[in-house]
């Protein structure tokens, strides 16, 4: 293929006929939810019509053209030139970060650009995880957002990204298709500690449940495990207003404004509701009396957290 030969991004279907996520390659299953497996974007080039595959020019380098991309690699193996680099063709997105100017530049690609900028360094998280993980729950126009891994001088002040540094364990690192993002329990705990307002908290959470099976137990276990995590005191109340079913977020927000917004009735305890959703999980032990002493204490205990400290 030549090198200046331009490719264009199959972002419907598979060659099965399944939608695939834009930016990541993940596969869509009927029921809206991300199937398991992912992998890179499906490649043409739009001269030859050649079918599937990734521009490449040097023996061991792969650089593909038609997603977010180093400027200064793609120079190096002689793909592009410095003119045809800073023309119509391509857009910069981060410092030495471009991706094809058809693109249109949404979260989705900002983060996915955020990835390439980062990589081996940070990992996307908040609304970025979330758009990568297929549960779109973020303002249109939200920066990019990464958590860096080590501490370290690097700023990236860049506009249209936010960077965040926090403890984060591997074990809540996933790969989805090319590009390293926090695991759907860990970007709903940072959510509910990064976005500032309560509803668009709970909207997150109820967006990463029913798309990717979040369970609240995990989120919990991870505020235990980051217990000093600023925002960490927002966890449980967030949790209370809980409920996997909503299957956007337009419809967590209605139900939230409505007199009967509670996932569980009109009860206005979140901390009944997250213990006695906790307590579920452990079979016999809702509806006994010991059941209902855990749910007791939990609620003594969610009062106390939510009243002060973290």
């Amino acid at each position: 293929m030549p090198r200046s030969a331009v490719a264009r991004v199959h972002d419907s279907a598979d060659g099965r006929g399944q939608p695939l996520n834009r930016i990541t390659g993940v596969e869509i299953c009927e029921n809206g939810r991300p199937g398991l497996t992912a992998r890179p974007w499906t490649t043409e080039a739009a001269d030859h019509g050649t079918g599937p595959r990734h521009v490449s020019s040097v023996p061991g380098v792969s650089i593909d053209l038609t997603r977010p991309f180093r400027g200064s690699a793609a120079l190096a193996a002689g793909l592009l030139t410095r003119g045809r680099l800073r023309g119509r063709r391509f857009q910069r997105l981060f410092p030495d970060v471009y991706a094809p100017a058809e693109l249109e530049p949404d979260l989705a690609l900002r983060s996915a650009a955020a990835a390439v900028l980062v990589e081996g360094r940070g990992v996307l998280a908040g609304y970025s995880a979330a758009e990568m993980l297929g549960a779109s729950c973020g303002p249109a126009d939200a920066p990019a957002e990464i958590l860096l891994l080590r501490p370290g001088r690097q700023s990236y002040r860049c506009s249209g990204l936010r960077v965040h540094r926090d403890l984060v364990d591997p074990a809540e690192i996933i790969q989805v298709g090319p590009y390293a993002v926090t695991s759907p329990a860990r970007t709903a705990f940072d959510l509910i500690r990064w976005v500032p307002t309560f509803r668009e908290k709970v909207v997150a959470v109820d967006a990463l449940a029913f798309t990717r099976g979040v369970d609240p137990a995990d989120v919990l276990h991870l505020r235990l495990l980051h217990w000093g995590a600023r925002g960490v005191r927002h966890v449980v109340p967030v949790l209370g207003m809980f409920n996997g079913r909503a299957e956007s977020p337009m419809e967590t927000r209605i139900r939230l404004v409505s007199p009967a917004g509670s996932p569980l009735g009109k009860s206005a305890d979140p901390g009944s509701r997250c213990v006695c959703r906790s307590a579920a999980l452990v079979p016999g032990v809702l509806g006994s009396s010991a059941g209902a002493r855990s749910v007791e204490l939990g609620r003594r205990l969610v009062r106390r957290i939510s009243g002060g400290g973290h």
